[in-house]
């Protein structure tokens, strides 16, 4: 939608909608970083998946998965 200004006394009202129009924005961009933030996947350090597994295996044994390649792991620089 354009808005015109014909006048100098009509750049209030062209500075308002500006304003309304660029929190408007704002809020629509935050919404959606939020949103793709929780849809990021979450890792897990070997201490939070010795206690999320129900038979809490030891890190040596998790260590052992990871040097056969039964599951996947991420290194973090």
């Amino acid at each position: 939608m354009a808005y015109k200004v014909n006048s100098l006394e009509e750049m209030p009202n062209a500075l308002s909608y500006l304003i309304e129009s660029v929190e408007a924005l704002q809020t629509k961009v935050n919404a959606l970083q939020h949103k793709q933030a929780s849809n990021s996947p979450k890792w897990m350090d070997i201490d939070e998946l010795c206690a999320y597994l129900p038979s809490h295996p030891a890190k040596q044994t998790v260590y052992g998965w990871v040097s056969t390649k039964q599951i996947p792991v991420h290194k973090i620089n």
